[in-house]
């Protein structure tokens, strides 16, 4: 674009020129032809006035071009790069001889400007400023000698004086073709009016295009323009509004040895979602995204941002702090340190049901665990097929420092939190130095790796005094476990959605727990009672197990979670317990072994077990597994004192009475058949 500028650039100075000292030398009527051979020279391309041309000399230099056009390149589709319905220059003859430029007028009417690229790649708009188009011979008459070139870092300077009065660009259009991928943007209803009474005096520039069916209002105001062109510092105000984007500095500028800008930014969005559908870029289906506004001091020196003092609010989350990037590298790279009010990122996370991504190859699998002895359950909670979006990390190097009041994501409620995050080459280390969850504290790393087929994920935590019930409730959906708990875990996994990362966990850990309950299950009734227990309906739903303490460690291997050491203490009743939670299909298989306690002086009293131990067998849906005993395991151990149970002539610890006999071959049927 600004190689056809300067074009036409050339074209209006070769008017000029022709026109001061053309009459002298060429007739009249061949002056047309002689101001664009020479404007054709000058770029390389041929230059075509099809209407009539007028002028005047003295006093003033007043010339209309009518039907102007520049061919386009050799490998352009479109005929011309630029045509032009009417150019107009009115300029003050005698200041150009103290060296003065004054423009009481030039306008350019109906430009048409035809920008493509073609399928091998090669652009149309490629002219240097020798007059030499990329990829076209120029024949040696008409290769001007090049102007010198200014150094790096040079300062322009510039004695004379520049007044433009009443510079206008009405109706413009500019359109961009990608032949390669035969796509097409087009920017039209360009106008724009310039206002400039000296250099050491302000500018005012003010225009408005249309873009996508939109109007784009933009304005540009300069302070000292003589100080911008020679490199020092000018202020400058600049504004960008449309109905889906306002944008705006305000502050000062200067051109070397780079641009650099220090001021007052600010940007507003009504909806990002809306904003990328405008732009071309459409984002996948999910949350409205905005609106967005964000307000702070901008310092820019070439390829460095620095924003600090910052300001931002996307819907309702709500920050604040300092923002540097460096865009020179083959990335950008961010470093901020943010404070933020509340983080909700339940509405941003890839809802169930997008489409997925081409299949890729995937790494060597570990061996698959074995089918689950119970199908899961219809109806049940499941985990998502939907991939989740891992490209976000290979677009940015990040080095962040988060500070967060409250977070929540994937029902997961977080309080105040210190949270470091560094990005790099598509690899994520997060460190969380300080947690705050359901009443406890905790800490823990994740790191994250998408520089594979498939993405690779790492976790541990140490978490203490964790209110568990809500906890397991909003982290897996578990709401069986109640009392405070305490978490030391390590886990590897790798996927490219939620099941496929739960089907991978790998690791270990250790939990306990202290002054609970599990809910659903009454040990030591069963363990008292086996017949009643067990045959009857409800007991597997409304009984609870009090506990005073319970632990244990465990394995996980491809999602399925192992324990052999389950360990529960209470007043009136031990447990033991071992088995496997597999995750991916959300089944329990697990064995537990109850006694009852013959006393109530406390869990830490010797001898004082007593009665018949109840092996107790859990399977089914993790969410509403079924509960039997292990009569098999009951006869080997004492099958007189089973009998005895099942008739009910045991004498229960915590009630004294006496339960009715029973037929036990009806109580073991019974019990069986369950």
């Amino acid at each position: 674009m600004r190689k056809v500028l300067y074009a036409i650039g050339v074209l209006i100075v070769v008017l000029i020129g022709t026109i001061l000292v053309g009459p002298l030398l060429v007739p009249t009527d061949k002056l047309k032809d002689r101001i664009a051979d020479d404007a054709g020279k000058q770029i390389g391309r041929d230059v075509t006035i099809n209407g009539p041309v007028r002028w005047s000399i003295f006093p003033h230099l007043r010339l209309e071009a009518h039907d102007v056009s520049i061919t386009n390149a050799p490998n352009g589709a479109a005929k011309n790069i630029a045509t032009l319905a009417t150019l107009a220059i009115d300029l003050e003859v005698l200041p150009l001889i103290g060296g003065d430029v004054i423009l009481d007028r030039l306008a350019l009417i109906d430009p048409v400007i035809n920008l493509e690229i073609d399928p091998k790649g090669v652009p149309n708009w490629e002219i240097d400023q020798s007059g030499k188009p990329t990829g076209a011979a120029v024949p040696a008459d008409k290769q001007p000698t090049p102007p010198p070139k200014q150094a790096a870092g040079e300062k322009s300077s510039f004695d004379g004086q520049i007044r433009l009065d009443d510079i206008r660009l009405e109706n413009g259009k500019v359109s961009y073709t990608d032949r390669r991928t035969n796509q097409t943007k087009t920017i039209e209803g360009i106008n724009a009016t310039v206002s400039l009474p000296s250099l050491d005096k302000p500018l005012a520039a003010e225009g408005s295009l249309i873009w996508n069916g939109k109007k784009i209002d933009l304005s540009l105001g300069v302070a000292n323009p003589r100080a911008l062109m020679a490199g020092s510092e000018s202020k400058l105000s600049t504004r960008v509004s449309a109905d889906t984007v306002t944008a705006g500095f305000d502050g000062t500028a200067a051109t070397a040895p780079t641009l650099k800008l220090a001021g007052d930014a600010d940007l507003s969005v009504p909806s990002v979602r809306g904003l990328a559908a405008w732009a071309g870029q459409p984002l996948a289906p999910g949350p409205t995204m905005g609106p967005l506004a964000v307000k702070g001091k901008l310092a820019l020196a070439g390829s460095q941002v620095n924003f600090t003092g910052a300001s931002l609010q996307l819907d309702n989350i709500k920050a604040g702090g300092d923002i540097a990037v460096d865009s020179s590298g083959a990335r950008p790279s961010v470093k901020a340190k943010l404070a933020v009010e509340r983080l909700d990122l339940d509405p941003y996370l890839q809802q169930p049901g997008a489409t997925a991504p081409p299949a890729q190859p995937a790494p060597p699998a570990q061996p698959a665990p074995p089918p689950s002895a119970t199908a899961p359950a219809k109806g049940n909670g499941d985990w998502s097929d939907a991939p989740i979006d891992f490209s976000g990390l290979k677009l940015v190097d990040l080095d962040l420092a988060l500070s967060v009041d409250s977070l929540q994501a994937q029902k997961i409620s977080v309080g105040k939190s210190a949270l470091t995050i560094l990005l790099k080459d598509g690899k994520l280390a997060a460190n969380l130095g300080q947690m705050t969850l359901y009443q406890g504290a905790g800490t823990g790393q994740m790191t994250t790796d998408a520089t594979g087929a498939v993405p690779s994920l790492s976790l541990t935590f140490k978490l203490d005094h964790i209110a568990a019930q809500p906890f397991l409730k909003d982290a897996m959906g578990v709401d069986r476990l109640s009392g405070t708990g305490a978490f030391d875990v390590a886990l590897t996994s790798h996927g490219r959605s939620q099941r496929e990362i739960v089907s991978g966990l790998n690791g270990k850990g250790a939990a306990t727990f202290a002054d609970g309950a599990i809910q659903g299950i009454d040990l030591a009734a069963m363990a008292r009672n086996v017949s009643s227990a067990f045959l009857d309906a409800a007991s597997g739903t409304a009984g609870k197990t009090d506990f005073t303490a319970l632990g244990g460690t465990f394995t996980v291997t491809n999602g399925v979670v192992k324990n052999d050491d389950l360990d529960l203490k209470s007043p009136l009743i031990r447990v033991s317990g071992a088995g496997t939670v597999d995750l991916p299909r959300r089944q329990v298989d697990y064995r537990v072994t109850p006694k009852v306690v013959a006393s109530a002086q406390g869990q830490g009293a010797a001898g004082n077990e007593a009665g018949l131990s109840v092996p107790i067998i859990i399977q089914g849906p993790l969410d509403k597994p079924s509960y039997k005993p292990d009569v098999a395991a009951l006869l080997q151990q004492n099958p007189q004192q089973f009998l005895k149970a099942l008739k009910g002539g045991g004498t229960p610890p915590a009630t004294g009475q006496q339960q009715p006999a029973k037929n036990p071959l009806d109580q073991l049927k019974g019990l069986i058949g369950k």
